[in-house]
């Protein structure tokens, strides 16, 4: 339970960290938050064969993403639009002038 709490709390900081720069900011802090939490659960976790280590760190990844997917979505759909910063349509291509 120790470790969901960890991940919890990565998938939080992430997700609002993606909020703050949005865009291609979740691909970044997805990965820094995944080798953060990485980091954090390698100092709790005693040595074992890595099929076990990945066991009992797999619920705190799980939620870390699962965190950070939810806050992403609530931030595309939710909070760009009622701030007015709607996406365009996926058929207008920008090209660099």
């Amino acid at each position: 339970m120790k470790n969901i709490r960890l991940g919890l709390t990565f998938g939080i900081i992430g997700g609002l960290f993606t909020i703050i720069f949005g865009g291609w900011g979740v691909a970044f802090m997805g990965i820094a938050m995944g080798i953060g939490l990485g980091l954090a659960l390698s100092g709790r976790l005693a040595r074992k064969e890595p099929s076990k280590l990945v066991m009992e760190a797999l619920p705190a990844a799980v939620t870390a993403g699962v965190v950070l997917l939810i806050i992403s979505l609530l931030d595309d759909l939710f909070i760009e639009s009622a701030i007015g910063n709607a996406p365009g349509p996926l058929n207008v291509l920008f090209l660099p002038t």
